[in-house]
């Protein structure tokens, strides 16, 4: 069952932040995990390098029925939890 929403990925080494959204989160985190090992040069995949995946919670934080208010409820809780880098 696709679950779509918000999720978040806290560092649990330094308590930053990532917030991102999904029309399937399951898949996305799946795809967070195996993109880190390619040579990417994106802030969260830098972070799993630094400190390990196994130092990352991956959470879903909010289920969006409404496609249309992804957008919307990322902004939310981007301001929310100040994961603005």
């Amino acid at each position: 069952m696709k679950i779509q929403g918000i999720y978040k990925i806290v560092n649990t080494v330094n308590n930053k932040v990532y917030i991102g959204q999904s029309i399937n989160i399951e898949r996305r985190f799946r795809e967070h995990k195996r993109n880190f090992k390619k040579d990417l040069n994106f802030p969260i995949y830098n972070a799993f390098k630094k400190y390990e995946i196994g130092n990352f919670e991956f959470i879903i934080i909010e289920q969006v029925h409404d496609v249309t208010k992804l957008d919307e409820r990322e902004q939310y809780w981007l301001d929310y939890y100040k994961s603005y880098n």
